[in-house]
């Protein structure tokens, strides 16, 4: 059986607790302070409409968190600075994870080439380390295991030059010698016509990864 990322058993329960704020503020920014001051530390500034989650609010002062490509600052942001409305909706989850821990998360639901299409149009931005040796691994999986249906189905992004460099930069030195060498062998053909174009480059780039 297949496990879960323990995060994405807290998914329901994040969305469904958590409450959040969104910035509204003439200067087109808020700081986050230490403490709930206006002479306390600035921490970190979040840019207008941007959602944090809030705790609670104390005297004009609202204690939040914000999640950004550099982590979770937790500090303090004026109450009059922030708008319950129009509401984050649909952004609960991942501005509590952070959107791109989110997208290395969801990278356990993507089953086919089209299902990482779409997470690439997504979470193409994020640059995650722990993200890229899972989308190896993910892909070397799709081709090595499930060839004929997964080559078949790239005919509907043939324009998509973006994704398949995407594709191309993840066959990298992270496979398995025998996948590369699987991928990059005559069993593996490009006989779907419309994909034969990026069957070869991912043939080329398997052989060039093993040195051949």
């Amino acid at each position: 059986m297949r496990m879960l990322h323990p995060a994405i058993l807290l998914l329901p329960i994040l969305a469904g607790a958590a409450n959040f704020g969104r910035v509204n503020d003439p200067d087109g920014y808020v700081n986050i302070r230490m403490q709930a001051s206006r002479t306390s530390q600035v921490l970190e500034t979040v840019n207008q409409s941007e959602c944090v989650e809030t705790f609670g609010s104390n005297d004009g002062w609202t204690h939040i968190a914000y999640t950004s490509k550099n982590g979770t600052t937790s500090g303090y942001i004026r109450s009059s600075r922030l708008l319950k409305k129009p509401p984050c909706e649909g952004q609960g989850v991942e501005v509590a994870l952070g959107k791109c821990t989110y997208g290395t998360i969801l990278l356990e639901e993507v089953h086919t080439i089209p299902d990482l299409q779409k997470w690439f149009a997504q979470f193409s931005s994020c640059k995650n380390s722990d993200a890229d040796e899972q989308i190896a691994t993910l892909l070397s999986n799709l081709l090595i295991e499930k060839w004929e249906p997964n080559l078949l189905e790239i005919n509907d992004f043939q324009s998509d030059n973006a994704f398949i460099s995407f594709v191309i930069s993840h066959i990298d030195a992270t496979w398995s010698d025998a996948n590369l060498d699987a991928l990059a062998g005559p069993e593996k053909t490009c006989n779907a016509v419309k994909a034969a174009s990026f069957c070869t480059q991912m043939k080329a780039k398997a052989r060039k990864v093993r040195g051949k």
